[in-house]
């Protein structure tokens, strides 16, 4: 319930350093994993998992933007087991979307933007020497994301594809600059 006021207050300077002083990013990070774990979700996302997960993602996502050095630095133990969810949550909805017949309002679509938004950008600022993340994972993910840039070229101009051509452009830079370190 509190999620969009979380999302609106983490967008700005101010109220952002005070969400980060009083715990707000341990909240957030456990919340989100604990969405994860209950739902005990194996090979598939239904569009109901999806909301519960886009809202703290979104959150974690403004704070990544907004403070990434600090937040990487001080949460990398939690931000792992985030990259984790983040990696499977990517590859099943790459094969969702992938999959014939396959239909969605475009929320699914949003989180697997917004999925691999965070976690680019969460292994872009992590030191290059650092031993945060296994190479594989790192591959992983760039794999994923060239995937989905590529098929997202053709977007139409609706509203979801409007929000997840912004979140594409980011992603490719972030993608971009991984690319070149490895």
């Amino acid at each position: 319930m509190l999620t969009p006021a979380f999302l609106n207050l983490t967008s700005q300077d101010k109220p952002l350093e005070m969400f980060c002083s009083h715990g707000g990013p341990e909240m957030i990070i456990d919340y989100f994993i604990k969405i994860w774990d209950h739902s005990k979700i194996t090979n598939d996302i239904k569009d109901e998992i999806v909301d519960d997960l886009l809202g703290p993602l979104q959150v974690l996502l403004n704070i990544v933007v907004l403070k990434r050095e600090a937040f990487i630095t001080k949460y990398k133990v939690e931000l792992m087991k985030v990259i984790i969810i983040g990696r499977k949550i990517s590859e099943i909805l790459v094969s969702k979307l992938k999959s014939t017949g396959y239909s969605s309002q475009g929320n699914q679509i949003i989180l697997l933007a917004n999925t691999l938004l965070l976690c680019l950008l969460i292994i872009s600022g992590a030191s290059p020497s650092s031993d945060l993340f296994e190479k594989d994972i790192v591959m992983s993910f760039i794999n994923v994301a060239t995937t989905f840039y590529e098929d997202q070229n053709c977007l139409s101009q609706n509203e979801i594809d409007v929000q997840v051509n912004e979140l594409n452009l980011l992603g490719k830079q972030v993608l971009g600059s991984i690319s070149s370190r490895i």
